[in-house]
């Protein structure tokens, strides 16, 4: 089977040769390990290296995306994964460098949009730290969204937009199933004001809610002319002890909207995976069978999101991921994690796709990831220097990971 095969025959219910594997995210630190030379891959040194880029100019950011690209595509080759996604980076150019570490994009000034970002060398993460929202009253929240409805009169139609950077799908393998964005539906909780806004003008949010909708009606469509398939969707909205909001919130504001973007994707034969942390099961039922959804990411397992469970309750649901990372990848011994993933396939297949439970973040052990991988493929690892030949793919191995 080809991996594009893969990916259909678990979609369709049919077992595969083996089963698919995939990451949506992979640190530069464990890809450095793996391919045994600086990888540019993710984390959050990787997006602050993306911003610094952005600050440097045109040629440089170019160059960076590049050179970032031609990794991922190059460790999802090594890796034999089915599914291709672009990295998450930070291509933007900030106003202002407060420190050496910290950025603000964006004018702190009265009525402007603005954020304040740092990054942590030793936690190798990148985050918001200050928003020009978390004291903001409904009258700025209402121009914001007002803003945003005004501007989808200007949104290119889907004819015009290029969900997927056109460079980085010509170097992907057309025996590879590439995964597209552009139907994210969410409830914004960062910073925590937006959820008293909820509570305050809920008005506010469906209207919020519906610019997502619309912007997804232009962006699904092209993700599928760009010949993607599986759309990572969703939107961040539990936490270990459940949804942030209310299951009648979700009912009420969310499924409708989500029912038409999964009337989109299957308008274009797109497959929607809804991606969240967190214990989901308070909205199961909404979220996994009344929606339409075809698959489900980021399974928290730590959050007591179980294989089985979720295979005995949604039988046709395709499930993508559950093996800890934030416990066992992180902290288990490889041969914990090849049970883990044992288990999974076990009570999850064949509608099932083993990665982890969100990403593969810097503080993973290389040698735990390919315990997870070769239970997957069931094989060992043997890195060839070309596995996956890309035009200017560096050779040899190099200290550190950028």
């Amino acid at each position: 089977m080809t991996s594009k095969q893969r990916v259909e025959a678990v979609f369709a219910g049919r077992q595969p040769d083996r089963p698919p594997i995939w990451e949506q995210g992979f640190a530069s630190k464990p890809a450095s390990e793996i391919m045994g030379r600086p990888m540019k891959t993710g984390g959050g040194r990787f997006r602050f290296e993306n911003v610094k880029a952005a600050d440097a100019g045109p040629d440089e950011l170019a160059a960076f995306q590049r050179e970032a690209w031609e990794d991922q595509v190059a460790l999802a080759g090594a890796l034999d994964w089915d599914i291709v996604s672009v990295g998450w980076g930070m291509p933007s150019k900030p106003s202002k460098w407060i420190d050496e570490f910290t950025f603000l994009f964006g004018e702190q000034e009265e009525g402007k949009v603005w954020s304040v970002w740092r990054f942590d060398a030793r936690t190798d993460t990148l985050q918001q730290v200050a928003h020009h929202f978390e004291n903001a009253g409904i009258a700025e929240f209402e121009r914001h969204v007002e803003g945003l409805e005004a501007s989808l009169e200007g949104y290119p139609s889907s004819q015009a937009i290029n969900v997927l950077p056109p460079e980085f799908v010509s170097m992907v393998s057309p025996d590879r199933m590439l995964s597209g964005g552009g139907g994210m539906l969410a409830i914004p909780y960062n910073p925590p004001r937006w959820l008293e806004v909820l509570h305050e003008r809920p008005d506010l949010i469906e209207r919020l809610l519906d610019v997502q909708v619309e912007q997804a009606r232009r962006s699904l469509p092209a993700a599928a002319r760009q010949g993607a398939r599986y759309i990572n969707g969703g939107g961040d909205f539990c936490c270990n002890s459940g949804p942030i909001y209310s299951p009648r919130v979700f009912h009420d504001l969310m499924l409708p909207r989500l029912q038409e973007i999964v009337r989109i994707c299957n308008e274009h034969g797109l497959w929607y995976v809804w991606r969240t942390d967190g214990w989901t099961w308070p909205v199961a039922e909404d979220l996994f069978r009344a929606s339409g959804v075809h698959g489900y990411g980021e399974i928290d397992s730590q959050a007591g999101m179980d294989l089985a469970e979720l295979r005995g309750a949604f039988p046709n649901l395709v499930l993508v991921g559950g093996i800890d990372c934030g416990q066992l990848l992180q902290n288990g011994t490889p041969e914990q994690v090849a049970e883990a993933t044992r288990r999974a396939l076990e009570v999850a297949g064949p509608r099932y796709t083993v990665g982890s439970s969100n990403v593969i973040h810097s503080e993973v052990p290389a040698e735990n990831y390919l315990a997870m991988w070769r239970a997957a493929v069931g094989r060992d690892w043997r890195y060839s220097p070309h596995p996956y030949p890309l035009p200017g793919l560096g050779e040899g191995k190099g200290e550190g990971y950028r």
